[in-house]
């Protein structure tokens, strides 16, 4: 821990206020594991939540070390589905606790000290995954590493897949076993990244677990000491896992049973409550679309055929991206990534084909721009004129958006072209998110308007998002939040950011953001009340409307409830008192017509 506590402050840049709010917050998940000794017994199982795209890989990986200090030697860290998002995590995982870059490893070069690893070199990590394979047969082959005398700390970084959990179950099993319990006599650290995704187990009671699930449970019930940590932003589903109280490891579910841990997100932070909410600091942000439904319907088949023209409000966005790439290279930003996310159609055919459109529109306007923008009559080029129309209402009449006198729209028009000419628009889906998103490939910077679906609304961080264009349909809470990957920290340009969708989903959004954060209250309550989840139980604010918490098949447990709201506990006062004498004497003329309303009306005064 503090050779990661070292490299967040010096290479990471955090300011020491975050870092002690990392060290604070993981000290306490250290606390709630349960203690690695030799010959200890303990099952236990907790969660913690964070919010999206808020740092919880940071804050994991910081946990991850302060175990191996306490004891814990064997660490599994399970990431999403997706390869890309495996390959991110076990690069932080590189730089954060083992020291060493893994892709030399396996291609059998010197070992190449990294991260950590520049700050002391004296502490030993052994891995058996690297940015370039996930655990595979071959390790399972090649392994030979009693665990029950490991010397050093051992990882696994893998995604959540039937066969890679089967091999690591193969490898567990093979290992020797205490006689007394017939498990390994070793204290097993089980982090589930995204642990609401893959992870529950959607089948009725009476059937057997889902295969990720069941994996899951195999692994732990092979250790004498097993510490299982879910980290989620979306924690709905899994607040709705049975709480199975069976002593047998086989059979016990994935419920956190013994802990639910809130992280508080630092000061930085720009969240769902600070966009959607009436007092939000970033409401600005919030742009209409109200033109995509002829463009392409929220429902609409694989096969639908879009026209060649974007609405509106699509190429006012994309212009927006262009404004915002050239402000922040005029304020000196000129090598940091920027992206933008049009989010519209899960069907990865309609994807491409939008890609291609997009790609066209913008190669019209960057010829425009490249040809004509400093001529004097600019203006009667459609696409120029639009462009001009949408710096003087998107950005120069944004509230937030305060630039120095120097910066003007002259100064935009001479820095624009050279700012856009490197923009790439992709469609990222299926397994070429590890292409398109290798930012650490382009050292001045990569520029790009990426769509998407599923491969971008979870784990994924797209480096630099400034402009979002959102026009989904989906109904549940967990979905909705992760497609959010507007969410996060925007360090110097938050007033440059955007975030198009319809007033529908601006509805959702602010209804999801209250019931998250009253759902976070709650388990608070709980954790500060010396309580477990099994204690109580959590509830979940529902909709009046369309959406649902999470999908059906995860909300097996879950009953309706009417909740009563009680004061009990709470300081209810009034925040002034007027001093007004027409004011104070109206208020008891109120008081008084309302009471002789009510005598009159049979009640009792």
């Amino acid at each position: 821990w503090e050779r990661y506590k070292k490299y967040l402050s010096s290479d990471l840049l955090l300011p020491e206020k975050v870092i002690q709010s990392i060290d604070i917050s993981t000290t306490d998940i250290v606390n709630l594991l349960g203690e690695p000794v030799e010959n200890g017994i303990f099952a236990r199982k907790g969660l913690v939540i964070g919010d999206v795209q808020s740092g919880k890989t940071a804050n994991y990986i910081s946990v991850i070390n302060k175990a191996a200090d306490a004891g814990y030697k064997v660490i599994v860290l399970l990431t999403g589905t997706i390869e890309k998002l495996r390959q991110q995590t076990q690069s932080r995982i590189d730089e954060g606790f083992i020291g060493i870059d893994t892709s030399d490893l396996e291609r059998e070069r010197r070992n190449n000290p990294i991260g950590v690893g520049l700050i002391n070199g004296g502490v030993s990590v052994s891995s058996f995954t690297s940015i370039i394979k996930d655990f595979n047969k071959s390790v399972l082959t090649n392994s030979n590493v009693p665990l029950d005398s490991l010397s050093i700390p051992l990882i696994l970084v893998v995604k959540k897949n039937k066969a890679v959990l089967n091999s690591i179950y193969k490898l567990f099993n093979g290992e020797k076993k205490d006689q007394t319990y017939n498990k390994i006599n070793q204290s097993l650290l089980f982090i589930d990244d995204e642990a609401d995704n893959a992870s529950i187990n959607t089948n009725s009671q009476d059937d057997d677990p889902t295969s990720i699930n069941k994996s899951i449970r195999r692994i732990l019930g092979l250790f004498m000491r097993s510490s299982y940590v879910g980290y989620t932003a979306t924690p709905y589903a899994n607040v709705f896992i049975e709480p199975n109280t069976k002593e047998d490891m086989e059979n016990e579910d994935l419920f956190p049973k013994d802990y639910i841990y809130v992280l508080q997100p630092p000061s930085n932070y720009i969240g769902a409550r600070e966009i959607y909410s009436e007092e939000g600091q970033y409401k600005t942000m919030y742009r209409v679309i109200d033109d995509f439904e002829d463009f392409l319907p929220l429902k609409h088949k694989k096969d639908y055929e879009l026209p060649l023209d974007l609405p509106l409000s699509l190429k006012k966005a994309i212009l927006s991206f262009c404004i915002a790439n050239t402000i922040r290279d005029i304020r000196g930003d000129v090598n940091a990534h920027r992206s933008m996310l049009i989010n519209v159609s899960r069907y990865i055919r309609i994807q491409d084909e939008l890609k291609d459109i997009v790609n066209a529109y913008f190669i019209i306007v960057k010829n425009q721009i490249q040809n004509y923008i400093l001529n004097p009559d600019y203006e009667k080029y459609q696409h120029l004129a639009l462009l001009k129309k949408v710096y003087e209402e998107e950005f120069k009449i944004d509230h937030n958006y305060d630039e120095p006198p120097a910066i003007d729209w002259d100064c935009i028009c001479s820095q624009i072209f050279d700012s856009i000419k490197n923009i790439k628009v992709e469609s990222v889906n299926g397994g070429n998110a590890s292409k398109l998103l290798d930012y650490k490939g382009y050292k001045n910077g990569l520029r790009l308007i990426a769509i998407g679906g599923m491969s971008l609304s979870r784990g994924l961080t797209l480096e630099g998002l400034c402009i979002s264009y959102f026009y989904r349909k989906s109904i549940m809470y967990d979905t909705l939040m992760q497609m959010g990957r507007w969410f996060g920290y925007r360090s110097n340009y938050e007033d440059l950011c955007q975030i198009w969708m319809s007033e529908e989903s601006y509805s959702w959004y602010q209804h999801i953001s209250a019931a998250t954060d009253e759902l976070r209250e709650e388990i608070n309550r709980i954790y500060y009340s010396n309580l477990t989840p099994m204690d109580v139980g959590i509830k979940v604010r529902s909709s009046e409307g369309t959406l649902i918490v999470t999908a059906r098949n995860k909300m097996r447990s879950a009953g309706d409830f009417i909740a009563d709201i009680s004061l009990s506990g709470n300081y209810i006062e009034t925040p002034h008192f007027s001093k007004s004498d027409k004011i104070i004497n109206d208020n008891i003329e109120e008081v008084k017509e309302l009471l002789k309303n009510l005598e009159n009306d049979g009640y009792c005064v």
